[in-house]
Parts: C-alpha cells; structure tokens; sequence
C-alpha cells in the first residue's frame, strides 16, 4: 500500500462579479454586506452525494527503499477545495464556511480604474446578523460602488497596496514561522453596484492552498518519521480579482 498525498488547488480569489443582483433603492443609507463563501455547499455533503469538485491525478512516483520486497508509490491528486471529511488540524485559522470568519477588510471604489475614494482598508465585522464597517459609511447619492474586499483584517503578515493605487488593490503576503499565526487568506470582489438595500452580497474565496498527506492501511510495518515539502513559496503577491 502506497502513502496518498492530496494537494487542494488554490481558488483563484476572485472572478468578475459583473452581475443583476443589484438593488435600487434610494441612497443615503448606511452601508452593509452579506457573507458567505464559494463551496460551502459542497464541503457539507460529506455523504458522496454528489460535488462540483474536479479532481486530477497524476503520475504515481517509486519511492526509494522497499516495504515487504514490495516498491512504495507516491500518488498525488489536486482537487479543488477543501476535502469532505477530517479538516487538517496544524493550520492557524482555517476557514471553512462564513461563520468561522472575523473581521475582514474592505475598499470601495466610484470608479474600478480609479482609487479606492469612499473606503480603504477599512475593518468589517458581524454585529448581530449584519457585517458593517467601522464609522459611519453611506451609499454615495446617484453613484454604483465597486468593493474590493479580504480577510484576515489587520494582520502584520498581510499587506495590502496604499490609497494611492488605482484599480485593483494588490496583497502581499508572508507565511510566519510559528503555525498558530498562519492565516488562511480569502478575498472577494463584487462590481459597479448599486444602492444595496439590505445588505451587498460578497462571496469570498481561498486565495491559498491546503497539503494533506495520507497514508494506506497497510502501513503499520514501518515509521513515517517525517515529510519534507521543497521549494514552497513563503512569500507572495496576489492582484485582487485576477
């Protein structure tokens, strides 16, 4: 029995949200979001129902040294989200579904191509069934908002392009050394809205990837003492919405 390795693809943090979702109501009232995130569906349908997952399998890969006079594979496949059952234990802040979320940083734009001019990096959090910003932010009379929004809020590790900067915001990120510091890393983009009435729909999606290793049944003959990964970057930028 060969050890299993899965590798989780990363979501692409965002596709254009160009969309007729929008609600028309009268401006001047105090801005709001509704949250959820890409798969949450299929992450709850553990049961193989059915998911929208696709999964590619490469080549298996002889490892050195023999397990009963018998050759040991390496099996590697790339899926996309997170798998249905038992969540990997050793990362920081995984977030699974929008309830697991705290605070979440967005930007909005009067123009996609101009500069972030009605918010910036400003932190957004649940209070009672609404995510609102901090301070007091009102839908601009008779203008469509773009938002550009990521999360963690605040985080040293994360950085985010200055107010300067038109068009889409980039984020620069730096893996820390210490596991309970590491942060899983979503971002969300939603276009040219209009007044929106009960709330702005952003739908976040992983901007990272997951590793889980496994192992097979037959394996007890013999001690995985450890696993090294080679050349992983620690340190990345990512343009929002590409």
């Amino acid at each position: 029995m060969g050890i299993s390795l899965i590798t989780l693809a990363a979501f692409s943090a965002c596709t254009d949200d160009v969309d007729g979702d929008r609600d028309t109501g009268l401006a001047g009232h105090r801005l709001s979001f509704i949250v959820d995130m890409e798969g949450e569906e299929a992450q709850t349908r553990a049961d193989g129902s059915g998911t929208t997952a696709a999964t590619q399998y490469f080549d298996p890969v002889e490892l050195k040294g023999k397990q009963g006079g018998k050759s040991v594979y390496l099996q590697a496949e790339e899926t996309d989200g997170f798998p249905g059952e038992g969540q990997p234990l050793t990362r920081g802040t995984q977030i699974s579904t929008a309830a697991n979320m705290t605070a979440f940083a967005v930007s909005a734009y009067t123009s996609v191509s101009g500069t972030p001019d009605h918010m910036y990096n400003v932190k957004v959090e649940k209070k009672s069934s609404e995510w609102n910003p901090d301070g007091e932010y009102i839908w601009p009379e008779g203008k469509k908002l773009s938002f550009y929004a990521w999360y963690p809020y605040g985080a040293d590790c994360l950085n985010v392009t200055d107010q300067n900067t038109t068009g889409s915001p980039t984020l620069t990120y730096t893996v820390p050394e210490t596991v309970e510091e590491q942060y899983d890393v979503l971002a969300a983009i939603k276009y040219n809205q209009s007044d929106g009435v009960g709330g702005t729909r952003l739908q976040f999606k992983h901007a990272l990837s997951a590793v889980k290793f496994v192992t097979g049944d037959a394996f007890s003959t013999c001690t995985v003492r450890y696993i090294k990964l080679k050349g992983v970057k620690y340190k990345g930028s990512y343009l929002v919405g590409s």
